[in-house]
């Protein structure tokens, strides 16, 4: 169950956990990953905890997260429980098309332009999206049954390989740091490294910068988003007792393997890395004259094999990983509905076209998977992993069993957690739109006076025809 525990944790959450170390920096955020392993933990307990009063009581064995939920708080619970996995599950089908048409874009974009607009790296990604988009209807139409079992089997060997390939493909980079130019690493507002949050992030808007801390706890709670399955494992263990500690195991070999990516990453890359870590392994980024100026320094170049094979493992995971969350969402919505209406033909139809047109839509205009699963952490994911569990724990459950220092840091808990579903879900709303206002720069707005001069320097040594390096040249005379 541990081993199981660990792979079903171990997942994409990989490709961005580097990138939150440019929230936190260094210090932060390394621990806030093991603070996280360590709530979620706790979560484990009190839910542990809880089903065994009720099933004592008897009011019969708990077998899924909405039974716990119901039979703790009663009809209100079953409802928040349902709404908020409903919604988490269509959160987590749409990231997931996002990062299998980033993955594809990155190991082999499409040179063909978007028909409504978007070209270049946004056309390939579009028209990855509506290529994959086709297995969603194929999943919300077929009985995949038979593919499950396969899936499940596939995905275990997927998993290893795509860690082995996230490892081996980070480790690689080293060697590209030398080619760095030092006077471009450290920008006039940003650090190229940070020990704690990142003066960079948000400069001069406290309150801003205040929700981003609430950006990098959402991905950190969806890490270890695992809670709402417990009822389920539990009642297949023979020895319901151990599901605590061999959850905290789990949580905490995950957060080894996580904590290893996310410092060598952030080693080489720094602020400047790209979200997907994915995108930062490439070579022949020395034939772009004055590169590590760039706005995304990291991603230019050519994707290396490495990169490749990953790019086609991580979507064959999470193509496997399809095959079960996207029928499990259309069931769920279909459970939200009336039985007479959810019955109709013509609804069952709908409604499966309409998930995949939904999350086509989405793919298309979000680009940042990192993003869209901080938003479904915080605005769904948050409410089964930390708020139902201590609250149905106080009140269904043996709450005599926690002492006052327990019961000190629930409460805290579970303020977190109500934080977090309030600034998170601003701080991950506030990204999507910059994401989409972004301007495309050459040069990185706050790069200091000696990198700019040492860019066109490159520049201008690779192409002194240009008409920026004449000597009449008012940009050239400018920097």
């Amino acid at each position: 169950m541990c081993c199981n525990m660990i792979l079903s944790i171990t997942g994409s959450c990989v490709l961005g956990v580097g990138a939150q170390m440019k929230t936190l920096g260094w210090v932060i955020t390394p621990t806030m990953l093991f603070l996280g392993a360590g709530m979620t933990s706790e979560m484990v307990w009190l839910v542990g905890c809880t089903c065994d009063k009720i099933e004592e009581n008897g009011e019969g064995c708990i077998e899924s997260y909405q039974d716990f939920a119901e039979r703790s708080l009663g009809r209100p619970g079953w409802w928040a429980s349902a709404v908020s996995s409903t919604l988490s599950l269509v959160g987590m089908i749409i990231g997931g098309l996002v990062l299998e048409a980033d993955n594809l874009h990155i190991a082999f974009p499409i040179p063909l332009q978007w028909p409504l607009g978007g070209n270049g790296d946004d056309g390939s990604r579009k028209w990855w999206a509506l290529l994959v988009s086709i297995t969603t209807l194929v999943y919300c139409l077929v009985d995949v049954g038979s593919l499950l079992h396969g899936s499940g089997i596939i995905g275990i060997v997927l998993t290893v390989v795509c860690m082995v390939l996230v490892y081996s493909g980070t480790f690689s980079q080293l060697g590209s740091l030398g080619d760095f130019n030092t006077s471009c690493m450290d920008g006039m507002d940003m650090p190229y490294h940070s020990l704690g949050i990142n003066p960079g992030v948000s400069s001069g808007h406290e309150f801003e910068r205040f929700m981003s801390v609430f950006s990098v706890t959402s991905y950190i709670i969806f890490i270890f988003a695992i809670v709402v399955t417990l009822p389920t494992l539990r009642s297949t263990m023979v020895s319901k007792n151990s599901l605590t500690k061999v959850s905290t195991i789990s949580f905490f070999i995950v957060g080894l393997e996580f904590v290893v990516i996310m410092l060598i990453s952030y080693y080489v890359f720094g602020n400047l890395g790209p979200q997907n870590v994915l995108d930062g392994m490439r070579t022949h980024r020395k034939a772009v004259p004055g590169w590590w100026a760039g706005t995304n320094p990291w991603a230019i170049g050519t994707s290396t094999w490495v990169a490749k094979v990953l790019g086609i493992c991580m979507t064959m995971h999470l193509l496997c990983s399809d095959a079960i969350y996207v029928p499990v969402t259309v069931v769920a919505i279909e459970a939200l509905l009336p039985k007479p209406v959810a019955g109709r033909r013509s609804v069952w139809l709908c409604l499966r076209v309409s998930i995949t047109i939904l999350r086509f839509f989405f793919a298309v205009i979000i680009t940042d998977f990192v993003k869209i699963t901080t938003l479904t952490s915080a605005a769904f994911v948050t409410m089964n992993n930390i708020c139902l569990p201590i609250l149905a724990f106080y009140w269904a459950g043996p709450r005599e069993k926690a002492g006052p220092l327990r019961k000190a840091m629930h409460g805290v808990l579970f303020a977190i957690g109500c934080f977090n579903m309030v600034f998170g879900t601003i701080s991950a709303v506030q990204g999507l739109i910059q994401e989409n206002n972004q301007a495309s720069e050459v040069i990185r707005p706050d790069a200091t006076p000696e990198c700019r001069s040492a860019y066109w320097n490159a520049y201008c040594t690779k192409h002194p025809s240009a008409q920026e390096c004449k000597p009449s040249s008012e940009s050239v005379m400018h920097f």
